[in-house]
């Protein structure tokens, strides 16, 4: 532990172009801006999963694994592109802080249909970053609706294109679902998401309670190690 932890004072100390210290898990945000989510769930959404970030208990579950590289993407309809936070190593509450606090400041630039398959795949790009090298690579998905099954766009990504690639790539895909105006949401994400050893779904009725959710899934999937054992494989459901 202190060997990373002086690995990761030293990146920091780096020029931005320089590649991270390899942690034992990647971790990308993929968070829903489409036209569903309105102006103060966005806000609410994003100072929820900062908050979550910066808990305690979260900041120490990224410290049992030796730290944790995060990154974000905000996504919507593929027409407006996605919002990325590069690659930041987490192993303490200074550095959850500083990547929580950029999370939580930004301005959104997506909205309209849900087009999960790019912001799956945005995702999925970030991990195949050559400085990557995490023996773990997770995709956090969390949204409020289904794919938009209209083809509007020439650059729209399908979600099984996206889902078929994470699966080629070993990447584990885990989602959030607010199903406060879909009740089948949850199942929609465990089937159509969710994806690879110790994938799970959580759902919340709407973000009021989403920073809780957020820690909650946030726990399990960093510290899932040390805890399959008692966990069954596949999809679960955790309410």
């Amino acid at each position: 532990m202190v060997f990373r932890s002086v690995l990761v004072a030293l990146w920091l100390s780096l020029p931005a172009s320089a590649e991270m210290p390899c942690a034992d898990v990647a971790l990308v945000l993929a968070i829903d801006a489409s036209g569903s989510i309105d102006p103060a769930e966005f806000s609410l959404q994003t100072a929820a999963t900062a908050r979550a970030l910066s808990d305690p208990e979260v900041v120490a579950a990224m410290q049992a694994v030796g730290g944790v590289a995060l990154a974000a993407v905000i996504w919507g309809d593929a027409a407006y592109g996605t919002q990325r936070l590069p690659w930041a190593m987490v192993d303490g509450p200074a550095q959850a802080q500083r990547f929580a606090a950029r999370l939580a400041g930004q301005t959104r630039a997506v909205a309209g249909n849900t087009d999960l398959g790019v912001g799956l795949g945005a995702a999925l790009d970030l991990l195949e970053d050559p400085g990557n090298c995490a023996s773990r690579r997770i995709v956090n998905v969390s949204g409020d609706g289904r794919e938009t099954p209209l083809f509007r766009h020439a650059q729209r990504l399908p979600l099984a294109v996206s889902r078929a690639r994470a699966e080629r790539m070993g990447v584990t895909v885990n989602g959030l679902a607010i199903t406060g105006q879909d009740a089948g949401l949850a199942g929609y994400y465990r089937d159509r998401v969710a994806l690879g050893q110790g994938s799970f779904v959580i759902e919340v009725s709407d973000t009021s309670g989403f920073a809780a959710a957020m820690k909650r899934k946030l726990l399990r999937e960093i510290g899932q190690p040390l805890q399959l054992s008692a966990l069954a494989t596949g999809h679960a459901a955790l309410r």
